[in-house]
């Protein structure tokens, strides 16, 4: 990439890093073109007799989701330390697409951090605070770690209906999770 246009990339990493994943991550080879039919007949066959849509898909999603993990990590060591909303954003971002990949180890502390920020700045009863406290939580259940994450869910749903009143619907997002989570095992405990 040419400079000019790395800084537009970055600069769109900022503020679309989401949109941007989500964009980069989604193949299909099966709706892929080629300039002339018969290529593309040739390499359908030639996927279909090896290792088939659905693998050659999962390798490249993984790919692409671990180059734009790359990026996200570049452009946080990037940001000044004072640009702390920016780097608080792109956190969570980055958090929750290495969380998406089964990366826990790399993504818990950048949970941790997020959530310490919000409520920083934020306050305990914001919903950016909430959703930081519902993201960890669900990295530490599928880590195993029951006994951490299920204060967090049960005190995040406790001030999600304070706040956000029962019919909210970041509040009903909570309710299901925490049923969700009661159907898993003996870990989450069925009080309300």
């Amino acid at each position: 990439m040419s400079p000019k246009n790395q800084a537009s990339f970055f600069k769109a990493l900022l503020s679309e890093f989401d949109s941007i994943v989500f964009k980069t991550c989604n193949v299909d080879l099966a709706k892929a073109e080629a300039f002339k039919a018969s290529d593309r007949d040739s390499i359908f066959k030639a996927v279909e007799a090896t290792t088939g849509f659905q693998e050659i898909n999962k390798q490249v999603i993984g790919v692409m989701r671990e180059w734009m993990a790359q990026r996200g990590r570049e452009a946080l060591a990037q940001l000044p330390e004072n640009d702390e909303f920016a780097r608080l954003a792109l956190k969570m971002s980055l958090a929750r697409l290495l969380h998406n990949q089964g990366m826990f180890r790399e993504a818990e502390p950048l949970f941790r951090e997020t959530l310490e920020a919000h409520r920083r700045i934020l306050g305990d009863s914001h919903p950016g605070t909430l959703n930081s406290m519902n993201n960890l939580a669900l990295l530490l259940k599928d880590q195993g770690k029951f006994d951490e994450a299920e204060p967090l869910l049960k005190d995040a749903l406790r001030v999600s209906r304070l706040t956000l009143g029962y019919v909210h619907p970041d509040t009903l997002a909570g309710i299901r999770v925490d049923r969700g989570q009661r159907r898993l095992g003996p870990h989450i405990t069925q009080e309300e």
